[in-house]
C-alpha cells in the first residue's frame, strides 16, 4: 500500500472513530434519556399506583364508615320506633306553642247555629263573635302517626260564660279535623253548658309522647316527683319563672316566683308541677289547721329526743291560702344552727340565738291559737318565752342549696275573711232563709246568726230580720281559716289608683254603685300602707266551697266576689286576670268580701 493510500485510510479511520465517538455519545445520551424517562415513568406510575391504591383504601374506609353509620341509623330507627296501640297517636311538637285565635279553628256558621239552638244562651243575648273571641288558641304540634295523621293538635283556653273569675279558665286539647273539633278527654277539663255542643269528645285517644318524666333526678339523693293532678296551665302564664336545674340535654326545672312551685314544661307548652320526694315528711296528720294539712316530721333533735310537733312547709296567706313551698330567702347558712337530723340524714336548722328575734316575735304576734266553738272566741295564747321553746320555725336545705322554712302548725298566722256582706234582691217582697257555712267558723255576724237568718226582703234590698225585729241593708259575717290557692293572675295597682281600679273591676263583675261603694268604703283604708298592691279575685266556684251559701227560695242569679290582696313596695309583672260580667236576672243575691291579713 502506498503512502497516499495509507494516509487516506488513516483519515477514513479517524473520521470513522470520530463518527463512532459521536454516535457513541449520542447513544449514551439516548441511553441516559431513556433511563431518565424510564425513571420518570416508574415514578409517575408509582404515584399513580399510590393514588389508585390510596383512593381504593379511602373508598374502602368510607364504605366501612358509611356501613357503620347506616348500621347506627338502622339501630337508632329501631330504638326510636314507637309501636302504637289502638287509639294512640304520635305528635311532632313545635318548640313553643304558636298563638292563634278562635277564628282559626271555629266555623262561624256552625257556632251560630248551635248558639241559636240553645235557650240558655239565647236568654243571655250573647253574640257568636263574643264567644269565639273568648277562646285562646295555641297550635302545639302535628300528628305524625296513626289516626288523624297530618292533623294539627291545639291547646285551647277559655272562660265559660257565667263563671266569674277562673284563673286560667278551662283547658282543652283538641284535634282539628276539617270542621270537627275533637276534644281529647284524657287531657282536657270537663266541658259544661252548651260548650259540649261545640266539640266532639273522645275519651279513648292517648298521646304517647306528651308527658314529662314521673321522676326527675336532682344533684342529691332527693328526687322530684310529678304531682298527680295537672295544673292545666300554659308555661307562659307563670310570671317570670326562674331556672334552677337542667335535668336533661334541653329541659329545665323552674320555680314559680308567685307560688314557689316547681314546674316543668311538657312537650305541648303546658306546665307540670313537681314536689320534693321527702321521706322524712312521713304521713300527713289528721289535723287541719287553717285549711293546711301538716306533717309530723321524722326528726331526731340534737338532744336525742324524737319530734312530736306537726309542721307545714307552705306559706299560709289569704283566708288560709297556701303556696307550694315557703322558701326562706332571708337567711343564709351563717344565720342558722343545726338542731337535729331527719331520718334520711339531712340537717335541720333553727335561727341562731339572738338572730331574727323580730321574725319570731312577728310570728308569735300573728299566730292564731284556735277557735272555741263553745264560747265563739279564740283560745288564750301561750307566753312568748314558751313559744320560743316549741321550735316554732325550723329550716331544711333543698337539693339546689335554698332553705325552706317549716312552721309549727300550732302557730300559724291568724287570717280572717273580712266583712263578707250579702245583699238580697227578690222580684217582689219575699220571706227568705239564708245560711252560710264558713269552714273555720264565724267570728262576727250581724244580725245574730241563730242557725241561719230568716228575713223579709224587699225589692230595693231592705231586709227585715224576724228574730230581732230590726231592719238591715245587708247580712254581715266574718270567719276564720278558709283554705284556697290564691290565683296567680291578677293586677298590680299603685296605691293612688286603687279606688278607681276597684270601681271599674267591681262594676265589671256585676255590682251596682251602692254595692261597690260600700266595698270600697270598707277596704280602701286598709290598702294605704304600701306603694303598690297585688289584687286578685278568688273564683266563685272556689268561694262556694270555702263558705257554702244556701238561700231559699232559690235565686235566679248569684254573684259572689271575694278579693285577695297583698301590699308591696315595688311593682311586679303578672298576667291579667279574666273577669266576666254576670247579668243580674230575676231574684239576685250579691255577696262581696276579702282577705284580711293580720
Amino acid at each position: 500500500m502506498n503512502e497516499q493510500n495509507l494516509n487516506e485510510l488513516n483519515t477514513h479511520l479517524e473520521q470513522k472513530d470520530s463518527m463512532n465517538s459521536t454516535v457513541g455519545k449520542k447513544k449514551n445520551l439516548i441511553n441516559y434519556l431513556l433511563v431518565f424517562v424510564i425513571l420518570l415513568l416508574f415514578m409517575g406510575n408509582a404515584g399513580a399506583f399510590y393514588y389508585i391504591f390510596k383512593n381504593s383504601q379511602n373508598k374502602k374506609i368510607n364504605q366501612i364508615i358509611n356501613e357503620e353509620i347506616n348500621n347506627q341509623e338502622s339501630d337508632t330507627t329501631t330504638t326510636e320506633e314507637i309501636i302504637l296501640k289502638d287509639d294512640e297517636i304520635l305528635v311532632e311538637w313545635f318548640d313553643w306553642p304558636v298563638k292563634q285565635t278562635g277564628w282559626d279553628i271555629f266555623n262561624h256558621t256552625v257556632v251560630q247555629k248551635i248558639l241559636e239552638s240553645d235557650s240558655e244562651f239565647q236568654s243571655l243575648k250573647l253574640e257568636v263573635n263574643n264567644i269565639i273571641n273568648d277562646f285562646d288558641v295555641y297550635k302545639v304540634g302535628t300528628i305524625t302517626k296513626e289516626e288523624y295523621q297530618g292533623n294539627d293538635l291545639y291547646v285551647i283556653l277559655f272562660l265559660p260564660v257565667n263563671d266569674m273569675a277562673i284563673s286560667g279558665g278551662t283547658m282543652l286539647r283538641v284535634i282539628k279535623n276539617n270542621d270537627d273539633l275533637i276534644v281529647l278527654g284524657k287531657y282536657s277539663e270537663e266541658l259544661s253548658m252548651f260548650y259540649k255542643k261545640l266539640f266532639i269528645v273522645n275519651d279513648n285517644i292517648s298521646i304517647v309522647n306528651l308527658e314529662t318524666p314521673d321522676i326527675i333526678n336532682t344533684p342529691s339523693s332527693i328526687n322530684l316527683v310529678k304531682n298527680q293532678t295537672e295544673p292545666y296551665k300554659m308555661m307562659d302564664s307563670y310570671a317570670n319563672p326562674k331556672k334552677i336545674f337542667q335535668y336533661d340535654d334541653k329541659n329545665y326545672v323552674y320555680i314559680d316566683n308567685m307560688t314557689s312551685c316547681l314546674i316543668v314544661k311538657a312537650n305541648d307548652g303546658t306546665a307540670r308541677e313537681y314536689s320534693f320526694n321527702l321521706q322524712f315528711l312521713g304521713q300527713k296528720t289528721k289535723s287541719d289547721v287553717s285549711g293546711v294539712v301538716p306533717y309530723k316530721l321524722d326528726i331526731t333533735w340534737s338532744d336525742g329526743t324524737k319530734n312530736n310537733n306537726e309542721y307545714t312547709l307552705s306559706v299560709v296567706s289569704g283566708c288560709g291560702g297556701t303556696t307550694c313551698y315557703a322558701y326562706a330567702d332571708y337567711v343564709t347558712e351563717n344565720d342558722l344552727r343545726e338542731i337535729g337530723k331527719t331520718s334520711t340524714g339531712d340537717s335541720i336548722y333553727a335561727l341562731r340565738d339572738n338572730n331574727f328575734q323580730s321574725k319570731l316575735k312577728s310570728m308569735y304576734d300573728s299566730y292564731y291559737p284556735g277557735y272555741d266553738p263553745a264560747t265563739q272566741k279564740p283560745y288564750e295564747k301561750i307566753s312568748f318565752e314558751e313559744f320560743v321553746t316549741q321550735k316554732p320555725l325550723i329550716f331544711w336545705k333543698d337539693p339546689f342549696g335554698q332553705f325552706i322554712e317549716f312552721k309549727n302548725a300550732k302557730y300559724l298566722p291568724a287570717v280572717e275573711c273580712g266583712k263578707p256582706v250579702i245583699y238580697l234582691y227578690p222580684t217582689k217582697t219575699t220571706d227568705i232563709s239564708v245560711k252560710v257555712f264558713p269552714t273555720g267558723g264565724f267570728t262576727i255576724t250581724e244580725p245574730a246568726y241563730n242557725d241561719g237568718w230568716f228575713v223579709k226582703a224587699h225589692t230595693d234590698g231592705t231586709l227585715y230580720n224576724y228574730n230581732d225585729k230590726n231592719t238591715y241593708p245587708y247580712l254581715f259575717w266574718e270567719g276564720h281559716g278558709m283554705n284556697y290557692k290564691r290565683p296567680e293572675q291578677g293586677f298590680v295597682v299603685a296605691k293612688s289608683d286603687v279606688k278607681k281600679f276597684l270601681e271599674e273591676k267591681l262594676a265589671k263583675f256585676g255590682l251596682i254603685e251602692k254595692e261597690y261603694s260600700e266595698f270600697i268604703e270598707f277596704w280602701l283604708p286598709k290598702m294605704q300602707d304600701k306603694n303598690y298592691y297585688f289584687i286578685t279575685f278568688v273564683p266563685q266556684e272556689q268561694f262556694d266551697k270555702l263558705a257554702p251559701l244556701f238561700v231559699s227560695p232559690k235565686p235566679d242569679t248569684i254573684i259572689r266576689v271575694f278579693m285577695d290582696f297583698e301590699g308591696m313596695d315595688n311593682p311586679i309583672s303578672v298576667k291579667p286576670q279574666i273577669i266576666k260580667t254576670t247579668p243580674r236576672i230575676g231574684f239576685t243575691v250579691v255577696e262581696w268580701g276579702g282577705a284580711l291579713h293580720k
